[in-house]
């Protein structure tokens, strides 16, 4: 076994969604109790998913409204994190499961929460003693027109 990492890749531990300096914090953490409990935990989660794709049912994806079958992968991939498509049902759950995917997924409802509250906002009425530069006029041909600063 090589002590060292390739370059530019850091072991990473996906169950505990942590990663690690070098292979030898990466052996302690995979040998630690805390990392046993974790992955026994993710390992049953990702059992029942697949029971209940052998038994037929599909499950959409929340963040792209495709379906996973157990007939032949998944169609189409994740909207919100960029992926495509997913090789197979194993990695759409593994992904949908993940902690990225998850911040991702709640970074863009914000954002999407946000921008369709400010379409639905009205525009403000101003006061005709609030002057207003448009963003196509030119600041000081306005400050002429205005008599500002003379």
């Amino acid at each position: 076994m090589r002590d060292v990492c390739p370059l530019g890749e850091l072991p990473k531990c996906e169950p505990c969604h942590m990663v690690f300096s070098g292979l030898a914090p990466y052996r302690e953490h995979m040998a630690s109790a805390g990392h046993a409990k974790r992955a026994s935990g993710h390992a049953k989660r990702a059992l029942e998913t697949k029971q209940a794709l052998a038994a037929g049912d599909a499950q959409p994806s929340t963040s792209t409204g495709q379906t996973a079958t157990s007939e032949g992968g998944t169609r189409g991939g994740c909207a919100s994190c960029g992926i495509p498509n997913f090789e197979s049902s194993d990695a759409a759950f593994d992904h949908y499961a993940s902690l990225e995917h998850r911040t991702q997924s709640l970074v863009l409802a914000t954002y999407q929460a946000r921008a369709a509250a400010a379409k639905e906002a009205e525009p403000v009425e101003l006061p005709p003693e609030v002057l207003v530069c448009r963003a196509e006029e030119d600041f000081a041909e306005f400050c002429k027109k205005h008599n500002l600063f003379d």
